[in-house]
């Protein structure tokens, strides 16, 4: 990050940090929708996909709160 965190506004930051809530928020409520349905019409390699991709995305989340 150029000029690291401090050079951004708390503005930023705050919206940050909300955002990254509400897409964990998010997260955890389809992972616990697709547990109660027991995966309904997504057989176990297409749900070992989703739960990959969600997977990176918190990593990059956790990339980018860090670095906030």
């Amino acid at each position: 990050m150029v000029g690291g965190p401090e050079a951004l506004s708390q503005q930023f930051h705050e919206g940050v940090i909300e955002a990254t809530k509400r897409q964990l928020q998010s997260l955890a409520d389809k992972r616990k929708a697709r547990a109660v349905s027991h995966a309904g019409d997504f057989d176990r390699v297409e749900m070992a996909l989703v739960e990959e991709m969600e997977d990176f995305a918190l990593e990059d989340m956790g990339k980018i709160v860090g670095g906030v």
